[in-house]
């Protein structure tokens, strides 16, 4: 240095040559780190003695590397540095060498439990698009520094798996982890103090000398997905209950897939009676799945998760091109053929045209649209009255029928079932007298159903009766049209078959 240089200029040099030796060098396509201390110590005057200054620093600089301050890091293969297993922009271990360091860790823990923490930086894309990729570099080598500080201070191990993907395995105390939070977000405030770039960690607590694979990573990965949806705690711990329901659900969808591509989705169907004479008048398409073991089950065991993952578009189209097949069998035998309803769900709406389709599906296989019930649910009425109502006056024009199920869940009104035209409406289950102390409330509903359906002269189709004296109030109300365990449960196609005759 120039005499006469501050100690600022001092430290200034000091950062520039620590910046210099720790950029990797590019060898024959390869990125190498050289391994290196840089320590500066700051003298007014030098006017002899160099070589006590030298010293000095030679001290200074073992002194560091006792205390665990080394910046460089090292791969333990003999003493040579493998540069594979360091990420050269955050410093940290990749995520086999994080995963070996962290096992070991864990194997010299003794009795003390550690957990394996992910971290991921709130919309790190959007900092990219905000700031350039080369600030976003910057902010993840700072992240990236703060962990190592917690490495080095013998708080664990820190990994970087990509993207924005960080990991920590250390010990699982809370005071520990919450102070870790609180220096990542003053690190990146730093850079940006919008609350959407808060980071998130998810704690995944490890059982004593567990052995940490990407199994243990995925349910910290877990943990941080739900702690990122919390905008009032961006710091969760592991719900194994919460993942194994994730993962059934994962599994059911594989399992689906298989059952579609196989041709075991089938439908069964259930008939609607006329009560008075009990003659069956039509009836409604349900899924079914069946298993390789030869038994079925039910849509109440997958349905909300097909509609969830929006999944049930490929369950409702098989559905239907099963039933309308199956039509245009009885046809072609000269049989006895019914209209048949399909239940079309709010995904499928909003997934693709409905009417189109449905329409090209009946014009291949000759079927006449007049046999296809359309039954579209009351909440899905009330959510986009408009919208629906449209939907449904083109269906009218294709020569499709269209019912509201479900009617009495939502918020239906005179006005919308005025407004929407349907052709008939299905009473919800759910109204019926069952034996409870709200019997005379429902007996109540039921006859202003009928009384509006009435006035509106819109037919009625009661659901889910099952006793005689469900059956005796319907009919004393006027409501003669009836589905329910009382005349039929849902069957097979070829059982519904012989019962037409």
């Amino acid at each position: 240095m120039a005499e006469g240089a501050d100690q600022k200029t001092t430290s200034e040099l000091a950062d520039a040559i620590r910046h210099r030796l720790f950029s990797p060098l590019e060898v024959k396509d390869k990125l190498l780190r050289v391994p290196a201390v840089v320590v500066s110590r700051h003298h007014s005057v030098v006017s002899a003695g160099t070589f006590s200054v030298l010293s000095d620093l030679r001290d200074l600089c073992e002194s560091q590397s006792k205390e665990g301050e080394l910046p460089v890091r090292r791969a333990a293969v003999g003493d040579v540095a493998v540069e594979e297993n360091i990420d050269p922009l955050t410093g940290l271990w990749r995520s086999n060498e994080f995963l070996r360091r962290s096992n070991l860790y864990c194997a010299g823990a003794g009795s003390q439990k550690c957990c394996l923490v992910k971290i991921d930086i709130g919309n790190m894309h959007i900092f990219n698009e905000w700031h350039g990729q080369g600030r976003g570099n910057e902010l993840l080598a700072a992240v990236g520094a703060t962990l190592a500080r917690a490495e080095r201070a013998g708080n664990g191990v820190a990994g970087f798996w990509g993207n924005d993907d960080f990991t920590l395995l250390c010990p699982n105390e809370w005071t520990l982890i919450d102070d870790v939070f609180l220096r990542l977000c003053e690190v990146i405030a730093s850079f940006d103090d919008s609350v959407g770039f808060t980071p998130s960690l998810g704690v995944y607590p490890l059982e004593e000398r567990a052995e940490i694979g990407i199994d243990e990573y995925s349910k910290a990965t877990f943990a941080c997905t739900a702690a990122k949806r919390d905008y009032e705690n961006h710091v969760k711990y592991f719900q194994p209950v919460e993942y194994a329901r994730e993962r059934g659900e994962h599994l059911l969808l594989s399992k689906f897939q298989y059952a579609v591509t196989e041709g075991r989705i089938m439908f069964y169907l259930q008939p609607q009676v006329e009560i008075e004479t009990g003659r069956i008048i039509g009836a409604e398409a349900l899924a079914r799945w069946r298993h390789k073991d030869g038994s079925v089950t039910s849509p109440g065991q997958f349905m909300d998760v097909l509609e969830k993952s929006g999944f049930v578009v490929t369950l409702d189209k098989a559905v239907w091109r099963s039933l309308m097949e199956r039509l245009r069998i009885w046809m072609d035998a000269g049989g006895r053929t019914v209209p048949v309803a399909i239940n079309l769900s709010r995904v499928d709406i909003a997934s693709f045209d409905v009417v189109e389709y449905l329409s090209s599906q009946v014009e291949e296989l000759r079927i006449p649209s007049e046999l296809i019930r359309v039954e579209i649910t009351e909440s899905a009425f009330a959510e986009d009255e408009k919208g629906v109502a449209a939907l449904v006056a083109r269906f009218h024009q294709k020569g499709f029928h269209v019912h509201m199920d479900d009617f009495g869940t939502g918020r239906s009104s005179l006005a919308m079932l005025s407004d929407v035209n349907v052709d008939a409406i299905k009473l919800d289950r759910s109204f019926l007298p069952n034996g409870s102390v709200n019997d005379e409330k429902s007996a109540g509903i039921v006859r202003s159903v009928a009384s509006m359906a009435r006035t509106l002269d819109v037919p009625v189709i009661v659901e889910g009766i099952e006793t005689e004296e469900q059956e005796k109030l319907v009919c004393s109300v006027g409501l003669g049209i009836a589905q329910g365990f009382k005349y039929y449960r849902p069957m097979p196609p070829e059982d519904f078959e012989a019962l037409l005759g």
